[in-house]
C-alpha cells in the first residue's frame, strides 16, 4: 500500500514539475475546411506592446495587393533576365482604355546577398518579415525589430503617426538594392494627384500626392458615397472645385471623432457608416481622365437608374398603402407586376453600368478594413483582410469542388488569425448585414436627383463645366443629409438629433482600403498564389534556417515531454552507457539529468491508433476507457487548463502502462512519444493541423528527432524510429506516426 502511495506521489511530483516549466510558445499554422478544400490560415503577428495598429498596417500591406509584396521580393534579384517582365503583374490590365504602361522598372543589379538581405534598413526588415509570413510554419511571428527600427523605441500612441512613419520609412529607404525600382512601383500603386479649380480662373492647380488617402469626416449617420461627396465638396478659400487622379490603391480614413466644447474633451461618435464591398469613384475622378463620350453614357445611365429607383420607392409605398387599405386583389397584383418590372429594369441598367465602370477602371474592390474599438484616448485595433486562394490550399480527396474559393476574408487580431465571412465582417463593424454598393449609390443618386429637380425647377442637366457634369449628379448639388452643425435640408431634422455622443466604448471602421478592380478577380487570386515564388533564394534559405532552428527546439521539447512522461510512468532506462548518433553509431553523449526535462503547454489533441494497426480490434487493453475519455476531453477543449492538462497527462501515463503490460514496453514508450509529439506539434483530431506546412519538413523532422533521441540516449525508441517500415520520413500526422511504428514492432 505504501509502495502504491509512494508511486502516486512520485507521479504527481513529476507532472507538477513538468507543469511548472510551461511557457507560452508559438503554435503551428493550421488549415481549415472551406467547401471541401483545405485552406491554410495566414500568419499572425505578435503584439510587441501597443503595436496592434502597426500589426494591422503590416497585414494590410501584405494582403491588399500582391503587386506590392512581389515588387518587394523581386527588386532584389536580377530583373533583366529573360521573361522577367511577365513575372510581376502590372497595376492595370492592358485591355482597359486607361491602361498604364507602368511596369516594374528594370534593375540590372544582381542579388548580392549582403546588400539585399541586410537587416539594417526598414525596407530590408519589411522584406524579411513579409517573406517569413509567406513561408513560416508558425502561426505567428515576432516583428518587433521592424517596429523598433521604424519608431526608434518611441511610444507611438497615435495611429496616424504610426501610419505616416511607416510610409515614410518605405519611401525614404537608402537600401542600395531593394530601394531601386521598388519606390517607383510604390509610386505607381499609391501616389495620386489633386486638381483644384480656382475661382475666376480657367486653369487648374495640380498638386502631387505621394500617398493618396482621403480623410472622411463622419458627422452623422451616412454612407461611403455621401462621405466621398462631402469630401470633394469641402473646399476653402479661392478653391471652387477639387477632383483627383487616383492610384490603384485608395486609402480612406474614417474620422468619427469630435471635440465636445462643453466637456472639453474628444469623443468618439456612435454613428452608422455604411460602406460596401466595392465603390465607384466617378464623382471623385478628374474629368480629363475619362472620354467625353463615356461621360455622357455614364451620366445617362445613372440618371435612368435614379429615376427607376424613385419609381420603385413610389410603387413600394403605393403597394403598402393598397394592402393596408384593403384594395382588390387584381389591383395589388398589378402593382406587384409593375414592381417586378422595375426591378428587372434596374438589374439590366446596373449590369450595363458595372460593365462600363469596370472597363474604365472606376470600380474599386474592398481589400482591408482596419477596425477600432475604444474611445478617443485609446482602444484596440484589428483588421479584416481579403485574400485570394493560395498555392498551398488544396482540394480534399472525394470533394466535388475542383478549386478552393477564389476570395476569402480573414480576421487578423495580432497573433490570432481566423477565417470569417463577409456577413460576419459587416455585422461586427456595422452591426447590420452588408449593403451592395449599387443600392447605396442608386439611393444617393435618386436623392440628389430629387434635390436637383427642386433646385432647378425640374431637370438636372443644368449648366456648369464639363467637370461638374461628370455624372450630372454633382457633389455640389444640395445634399439629402446635412453636415454636422448646419441646418438640415433633409427629413431627419437637425443633424445633432441623429448623433449619439456616447462616452462608452464604440466599435467602428477606422480605415477602408480599396484596390482598383478592372475585371481581374481571377487574376488577383492567381497573383496571390504565385507571389511567394518571387522570394530570392538567399532570403528563402535564411528563413529556412530560422525555421529549422525553430523546429529543432520543438523536437527537443517533444523529447523532453516524452522523457518526463516515461519517467512518471515508471519506465526504467535500459539504454547502454554510450549514446547513439543519428546514423546509429556510438557517441560519447552523457545521459540527461532529470532537471533538463520540461513539459510545454501545447494543443493536447491526441489521436488514438486506428483499427488497422497491429493492436487487437478490441482497442487498448487495460486502458480503452481512459483513452476514450482522454480523446473526448481533448476534442472538448483543445486549450486545456493547468488542471485539465495534468489530468490528460495522467490518463496518457496510465494508458501507456496498460500497453506495456499487455504488449510490451516498446508499445508503451511509443505511445508516450506519440502523445508528446502531438502535444508539441499541436495536431488536431485528424492529425492535419499544420500538415500543409510540415510536409516539406518531414525528412528534416525525422532527422532532428533521431539526433535528439541519440543525444538523450533514448536507445529503445531510437531503434524503432530508425527502423520504421514503409517510410523514410517521420509523418507529421500523428495517426500515420503511430500506425507506422506500431506496425514495425
Amino acid at each position: 500500500m505504501d509502495t502504491e502511495q509512494d508511486h502516486d506521489a512520485e507521479l504527481q511530483q513529476a507532472i507538477s514539475l513538468s507543469l511548472e516549466t510551461i511557457k507560452p510558445r508559438a503554435q503551428f499554422r493550421k488549415t481549415v475546411m472551406v467547401d471541401g478544400c483545405q485552406v491554410v490560415l495566414p500568419c499572425g503577428l505578435l503584439n510587441a506592446g501597443n503595436s496592434c495598429y502597426f500589426n494591422c498596417l503590416l497585414q494590410t500591406f501584405f494582403f491588399m495587393t500582391p503587386i506590392f509584396r512581389g515588387a518587394l521580393y523581386q527588386y532584389s534579384v536580377a530583373v533583366n533576365s529573360p521573361g522577367h517582365k511577365s513575372r510581376l503583374p502590372t497595376t492595370r490590365t492592358t485591355s482597359s482604355p486607361r491602361a498604364s504602361s507602368a511596369h516594374p522598372q528594370a534593375n540590372t543589379q544582381m542579388e548580392t546577398g549582403m546588400a539585399s538581405d541586410a537587416m539594417g534598413s526598414p525596407l530590408a526588415l519589411l522584406r524579411h518579415f513579409f517573406a517569413k509570413m509567406d513561408l513560416t510554419v508558425q502561426s505567428s511571428i515576432d516583428v518587433s525589430p521592424l517596429y523598433k527600427e521604424i519608431f526608434g523605441g518611441t511610444d507611438q500612441q497615435d495611429a496616424s503617426e504610426q501610419r505616416e512613419a511607416f510610409l515614410q520609412a518605405i519611401n525614404a529607404t537608402n537600401d542600395p538594392v531593394i530601394g531601386r525600382g521598388f519606390q517607383e512601383q510604390c509610386f505607381e500603386l499609391f501616389s495620386g494627384k489633386l486638381f483644384e479649380k480656382l475661382r475666376g480662373e480657367h486653369r487648374e492647380r495640380a498638386t502631387p500626392m505621394e500617398f493618396c488617402q482621403f480623410d472622411l469626416h463622419v458627422a452623422e449617420d451616412t454612407d461611403i458615397y455621401r462621405a466621398l461627396s462631402d469630401f470633394v465638396a469641402d473646399v476653402h478659400g479661392s478653391v471652387e472645385r477639387k477632383r483627383y487622379d487616383l492610384p490603384p490603391v485608395l486609402w480612406l480614413n474614417v474620422d468619427s471623432f469630435e471635440y465636445d466644447r462643453v466637456r472639453q474633451e474628444s469623443l468618439k461618435r456612435r454613428l452608422r457608416f455604411d460602406f460596401s464591398d466595392s465603390v465607384s469613384v466617378a464623382d471623385v475622378l478628374h474629368a480629363d481622365a475619362l472620354n467625353p463620350e463615356f461621360l455622357r453614357q455614364l451620366r445617362a445611365t445613372r440618371i435612368r437608374l435614379a429615376s427607376l429607383e424613385d419609381s420603385r420607392l413610389e410603387h413600394i409605398a403605393a403597394l403598402e398603402e393598397a394592402v393596408q387599405g384593403g384594395a382588390l386583389s387584381n389591383q395589388v397584383e398589378e402593382l406587384v407586376n409593375l414592381q417586378e418590372g422595375l426591378n428587372q429594369d434596374i438589374e439590366k441598367e446596373e449590369r450595363n453600368l458595372r460593365a462600363m465602370e469596370t472597363r474604365w477602371g472606376l470600380l474599386y474592390s474592398l481589400r482591408a478594413v482596419i477596425v477600432h474599438r475604444g474611445r478617443c484616448d485609446g482602444g484596440h485595433y484589428w483588421v479584416f483582410c481579403k485574400k485570394g486562394r493560395d498555392e498551398r490550399d488544396r482540394r480534399v480527396a472525394g470533394s466535388s469542388h475542383q478549386q478552393p474559393p477564389q476570395i476569402l476574408w480573414y480576421r487578423c487580431d495580432d497573433a490570432e488569425v481566423r477565417l470569417c465571412s463577409s456577413e460576419e465582417l459587416w455585422q461586427e463593424v456595422c452591426n447590420h448585414p452588408p449593403v451592395p454598393h449599387e443600392v447605396l449609390r442608386r439611393q444617393w443618386d435618386a436623392e440628389r436627383l430629387r434635390e436637383g429637380k427642386q433646385a432647378r425647377g425640374g431637370g438636372i442637366g443644368g449648366g456648369g463645366s464639363e467637370a461638374d457634369r461628370l455624372t450630372c449628379l454633382s457633389p455640389t448639388a444640395p445634399r439629402c443629409l446635412p453636415s454636422g452643425g448646419r441646418e438640415s435640408g433633409g427629413k431627419g431634422g437637425p443633424a445633432t438629433a441623429a448623433v449619439d455622443r456616447s462616452d462608452g466604448v464604440v466599435t467602428g471602421a477606422y480605415c477602408l482600403i480599396y484596390v482598383r478592380l478592372e475585371g481581374a478577380a481571377e487574376k488577383a487570386a492567381g497573383m496571390d498564389r504565385d507571389v511567394a515564388g518571387h522570394i530570392p533564394a538567399s532570403l528563402a534559405k535564411k528563413i529556412e534556417d530560422e525555421e529549422r532552428a525553430f523546429l529543432r527546439e520543438r523536437v527537443a521539447e517533444a523529447v523532453r515531454i516524452f522523457q518526463r512522461l516515461s519517467q512518471a510512468a515508471g519506465f526504467c532506462s535500459e539504454s547502454p552507457t554510450q549514446g547513439l548518433q543519428a546514423d546509429g553509431r556510438a557517441s560519447s553523449i552523457s545521459p540527461p539529468s532529470s532537471s533538463s526535462c520540461a513539459v510545454t503547454r501545447g494543443d493536447p489533441k491526441g489521436v488514438p491508433p486506428s483499427s488497422s494497426s497491429s493492436f487487437p480490434s478490441g482497442g487498448f487493453p487495460a486502458g480503452g476507457e481512459r483513452e476514450r475519455r482522454l480523446e473526448r476531453r481533448q476534442k472538448r477543449d483543445p486549450t486545456a487548463t493547468r488542471g485539465e492538462l495534468q489530468e490528460t497527462q495522467k490518463d496518457a501515463i496510465e494508458i501507456s502502462r496498460g500497453l506495456s503490460a499487455e504488449k510490451g514496453r516498446k508499445y508503451g514508450l511509443l505511445y508516450l512519444l506519440q502523445k508528446a509529439w502531438s502535444w508539441t506539434f499541436c495536431l488536431s483530431d485528424s492529425g492535419s493541423s499544420g500538415t500543409s506546412f510540415l510536409r516539406p519538413w518531414e525528412a528534416s523532422l525525422k532527422g532532428l528527432l533521431l539526433e535528439e533521441l541519440a543525444k538523450e540516449e533514448e536507445t529503445e525508441v531510437f531503434d524503432q524510429v530508425k527502423s520504421a517500415r514503409g517510410t523514410d520520413i517521420l509523418p507529421s500526422r500523428v495517426l500515420d506516426f503511430f500506425r507506422v511504428f506500431s506496425g514495425a514492432l
